[in-house]
Parts: structure tokens; sequence; C-alpha cells
């Protein structure tokens, strides 16, 4: 056994006792919320030297740790092909995977992974910020009023496509979701996002209120959730102002915080959405 940094890097003598241990070690720690482990295993080469341990088997398998959540197991695809049927079923393959200071892609299997973290592994997102504007609800007692929800969303479609560098689903993908059947994670999977932008419209008389919800469905989470009042009269003059500083809430991820301001300023700089 290796202590590397905060990991444990430990060898064993085949890919299938290797497995066993972390297995074990995971079930037993299950029941004790104090310890979670993620554990990641990779058969290649390695050499000693005094106390420390190298090689390629060192490096792909601390990458592969970095794709496991607490609890889990995420092993290479040269680890798999040494199982038999046996233990080999018991894995998720999660697709091809670029791992850091890795030259070429690797195929990573995962073991204890909820379904979102599979799902986040699987996704092939576009290099730009990619968003989906789902068609917001209609709120009012008026059925009618659908059409003006609807087209508040279309406004802020056409506003997010003027930047060319976010990628924009079109209306007519974002808005073949109706009554919301599946999940925000599944839609975002379906058309290829990492954000997707929900929410509804409320009228009453000439008062309007708009509530907005930005998720994160890679990292599954709400950036910002947000309600926007006004008055009829206002709704259309729509203003994108994207040079003042966002005035929103505290973001949760650094890296997502570009795409989640234009997309708040978009919404904030709206005349009816003045508090």
């Amino acid at each position: 056994m290796s202590n590397v940094s905060e990991r444990r890097l430990v060898d064993f003598p085949s890919v299938v006792s290797g497995i066993k241990c972390a297995m074990a070690v995971q079930n037993t720690l299950t029941d004790n919320p104090r310890i979670a482990l993620k554990m990641g295993l990779h058969c290649g080469d390695v050499s000693f030297a005094d106390e420390d341990v190298f090689g390629d088997g060192v490096n792909v398998a601390a990458r592969l740790q970095d794709l496991a959540e607490p609890g889990s197991l995420v092993i290479s695809e040269t680890a798999r092909r040494s199982l038999d049927a046996k233990h080999s079923d018991h894995f998720t393959c999660l697709g091809s995977q670029n791992l850091k200071n890795i030259a070429e892609p690797l195929v990573a299997y995962g073991w204890g992974l909820s379904a979102s973290a599979i799902q986040r592994h699987l996704f092939e997102l576009p290099e730009r910020p990619s968003i989906a504007v789902l068609a917001f609800d209609n709120l009012s007692d008026d059925a009618d009023q659908t059409f003006f929800a609807e087209g508040m969303a279309e406004d802020i479609i056409s506003a997010l496509s003027k930047f060319h560098w976010f990628f924009v689903i079109s209306r007519d993908s974002s808005f073949s979701y109706p009554n919301r059947a599946i999940g925000t994670e599944q839609i975002a999977r379906d058309l290829g996002v990492q954000y997707v932008l929900e929410g509804s419209v409320r009228r009453v008389g000439n008062r309007v209120r708009v509530s907005a919800k930005l998720i994160d469905a890679v990292a599954n989470y709400y950036v910002w959730t947000e309600r926007f009042d006004g008055v009829i009269e206002d709704i259309f003059d729509l203003q994108a102002d994207t040079k003042k500083p966002s005035s929103g809430p505290k973001r949760q991820s650094a890296s997502s915080q570009t795409a989640a301001d234009l997309i708040w300023i978009l919404l904030s700089t709206m005349p009816f959405a003045a508090s």
C-alpha cells in the first residue's frame, strides 16, 4: 500500500482480487456515513522506488477514481477484459472518457454509481455552453394564456440565440415535452445540453408573474430560481444588457457562472422584472 496525497494506492496480484476487495470494502462501509470512499481500478504496469509507486497503472487508476462518486468503483476497459461474465455483468459502461493527463480517451465502467452519475458520464455536450428553454407552464385560469406563456419562452430563445458562442436548442425541439412526462435530466440528455431553463407564467388582469429555474442537468442542481413581477404593458419590451454585472443569486459552480449570468441578465433586465 502506498499513500499518494489524500489517496490510498493498493496493488493486487490480479484484477479479480482487486475488484472483490473494493466491492467488499464499499459494501462494508454502506452503513457508515462518516466514511465514503471513491475507488478507481486499472490493470497496468507499475514501478516501485523507495516508498513510492509510479507508472501507467497508477495514473489511470487515479483518474478513474475522479470519475467515481462516494461508495462506488470505476474500472478501465482493460481491467474489465480480465473479468469473467459473472463479475463483468456488475459494471455499467460509462462510455469513452477523456482523462486528465492521459493521452488517449479510455472506456470506463462503473459499479455502485447512481443513475444521475451514469447519465453525467454518458452526456456528449457541445463545446459551447448549451441550453434548452422549455415551454413555460401556464398557471392562469384562462387556458388561452398558454400561447402567452409559450411566447415568453420563445422570446428568451430568440434573445439567447443572438449570442453565437451559445448553443441554443430550437423551439420545435425544446417545446416537444408537453406536461413534463419525463425528468429534466432525461430531457437534457435527449437534447444534448448542459442547462435547462424551465418556468411558469401567471397572469391576473394586467399583472404578470414569471417564475424561472435554471438547472445544470449535468451536475444535477438548480443554478438559480427566481420570480419576476410586472405589468402586461411592458411585457414585450425585452432588453439584454449584457454589460452590466449580474445581481443574481450566488452560483454554486464557477464553471457555470458565465452561462448562468447571461441567462440571468436576459431575464432580470426585462422591464417587468423590477422588484
